[in-house]
């Protein structure tokens, strides 16, 4: 084989620079070029007729095009959603159950679970069939009548209303966690929804 067509085989473009866009339809055989995309650095290098793009950023975020397959563990704060009904609280100051709907003015086994992880309430979301009127949320740590931390706002008839839990809302694993809700006006039905988040790096 002479060095012409060697040198032919194993040539490679060299590396390319590219201000916005991303031209990969352009892109030569081992080249290599660099572009913004949507504020992200993006990096495509083609290889035997395919073009391999990763994404670098300046905020320490990774994002993906596609779909993510991970074969291990996915490990860090892990988002996690609980659902509740109560049936007619009243006005009474009622603890969300696990499971069922049937109103509960008590803290016990059927409205405490255990905390898998370390984590935070990061917030509930309530509805109700009629207006609660002033309405106090309540995060319990370990069957403690009295709440950690507690929020109230005013709900409104057949309206979604969300409390953000920023402070005193952090609970460690093991602990047994509750939810209260106390409304000045019987809503009828009440939906609840709370969002959790886990901190799954020490398992």
């Amino acid at each position: 084989m002479s060095r012409d067509i060697r040198r032919l085989i194993n040539f490679t473009e060299q590396p390319q620079t590219f201000s916005n866009g991303s031209p990969a339809s352009s892109l030569q055989e081992g080249g290599v070029s660099v572009s913004l995309e949507g504020g992200r650095l993006a990096v495509l290098r083609k290889h035997k007729g395919l073009v391999f793009k990763s994404f670098m950023t300046s905020d320490g975020n990774q994002y993906v095009d596609r779909n993510l397959q991970v074969s291990g563990e996915i490990r860090g704060n892990e988002l996690e959603y609980t659902n509740h009904n109560v049936e007619s609280p009243g006005t009474d100051k009622v603890y969300l159950g696990v499971n069922g709907k049937a109103k509960n003015t008590s803290i016990d086994h059927t409205t405490t679970w255990i905390a898998p992880y370390n984590g935070v309430l990061k917030k509930i979301l309530l509805y109700g069939n009629a207006s609660g009127g002033n309405t106090a949320v309540g995060l319990h740590i370990n069957s403690n009548t009295t709440a950690q931390k507690t929020i109230t706002q005013s709900l409104s008839s057949t309206t979604t209303l969300e409390y953000i839990f920023s402070d005193l809302n952090s609970f460690d694993k093991g602990n047994l966690i509750s939810i209260s809700v106390q409304c000045s006006s019987d809503p009828t039905h009440l939906r609840a929804v709370c969002v959790w988040q886990y901190n799954t790096l020490n398992r």
